[in-house]
């Protein structure tokens, strides 16, 4: 007998409401005047979903003091070129 997973009506609900919210987003970001049907196979959709998983890790990497910062200098190849001092956060 195959193993089948119960959905509760919540779950359905969370999924529901987090198509709608994505299909949201990227209708902001197309312009105004501008709607977005929820699709499974939109490729906008799963990339804006993406990006969004990416959002939440890095807040948690944040949260657990998981990130390193490396300073770079940056120099100029002539030296009496410069502005000033530059760099770069890693």
């Amino acid at each position: 007998m195959p193993h089948r997973r119960l959905v509760s009506s919540s779950d359905r609900l969370s999924s529901l409401m987090s198509a709608a919210d994505n299909a949201c987003y990227v209708a902001k970001d197309v312009g105004r005047n501008w709607m977005d049907v929820y699709q499974p196979d939109n490729a906008a959709l799963a990339l804006r979903h993406g990006e969004m998983q990416w959002t939440s890790r890095i807040k948690y990497a944040l949260a657990e003091e998981r990130f390193r910062l490396y300073y770079q200098p940056v120099v100029a190849l002539q030296p009496n070129i410069s502005n000033g001092a530059h760099g770069e956060i890693l």
